[in-house]
């Protein structure tokens, strides 16, 4: 018993601040989607909730959708392009890269950086000077290609930070306190497969701005999935914080029917 105290105050106050910041986290989730959805997936949550053992339940924490690809990936991105040039909004700032093709021409660069840590940790120790000469040569290419990619990068990033500046006078001023600078740490995907935990998990900021539920149904699924699971989390957070005030009222119950 000794020691008992202060392990439940170190306990309660971990499980207040988890409790606040989940609550806060799932708040700012829940505003970021469509009405609709938040009713249609409350009640996806509650019927599954109500009904643990019935396996005919689809479990609203699972994927509907087949996982996304890179190659459905960019024709999602050029079809959105096509649909908005079709209706006079063109968002290039470059008259060869627009932003989908910046997007593409990325990932191709990710890939083939890939390629080339592979290729050098593929060399020997006694490597031919024609094997050294393909890596200098595949380094070059590279490196042309990333400046070249950097040149158009900078027209699109500039553009977002002048939307910052100017959102008071645009009548959007809520966007300064959405819009964050953007951190290494902050570009991961919805479902990230280095997270640390379930419980303890958050979803990056840029996961929770307006419209990022208003693609396909399809394209939904992770968000919706997300969103489970963030209002699983505050409630969980929730329960715990009970938890441990009904341990704390229970220790003390016990202490005074010892003492007595």
């Amino acid at each position: 018993m000794v020691g008992l105290g202060a392990s439940l105050l170190l306990k309660i106050k971990d499980a207040l601040a988890g409790r606040a910041e989940h609550k806060m986290a799932f708040e700012e989730f829940d505003t970021a989607i469509t009405p609709d959805h938040h009713s249609a997936w409350l009640a996806e949550m509650e019927v599954w909730e109500d009904n643990p053992n019935n396996m005919t339940i689809p479990n609203p924490l699972k994927a509907k959708a087949t996982s996304i690809t890179q190659a459905s990936a960019r024709l999602k991105l050029a079809e959105l392009e096509a649909k908005e040039l079709q209706r006079g909004i063109d968002t290039s700032l470059h008259p060869e890269i627009s932003p989908s093709v910046l997007i593409a021409a990325g990932i191709d660069l990710e890939e083939e950086q890939c390629r080339l840590t592979i290729a050098v940790e593929s060399l020997g120790l006694h490597a031919t000077d024609t094997q050294k000469s393909s890596i200098v040569q595949m380094r070059n290419s590279l490196r042309h290609k990333i400046d070249t990619w950097r040149r158009a990068q900078v027209l699109y990033l500039p553009a977002v930070q002048s939307i910052i500046n100017h959102a008071a006078s645009l009548g959007k001023k809520d966007w300064q306190g959405r819009l964050q600078e953007l951190a290494d740490d902050d570009i991961k995907p919805l479902v990230d497969p280095f997270t640390i935990g379930e419980g303890r998990r958050q979803v990056s900021w840029i996961w929770m701005m307006d419209g990022v539920d208003c693609s396909d149904e399809g394209d939904n699924d992770g968000v919706r999935i997300e969103w489970c699971k963030s209002r699983a989390r505050a409630l969980r957070w929730s329960e715990e914080v009970e938890l441990l005030r009904e341990e704390m009222r229970r220790v003390l119950q016990f202490f005074a029917w010892q003492a007595a």
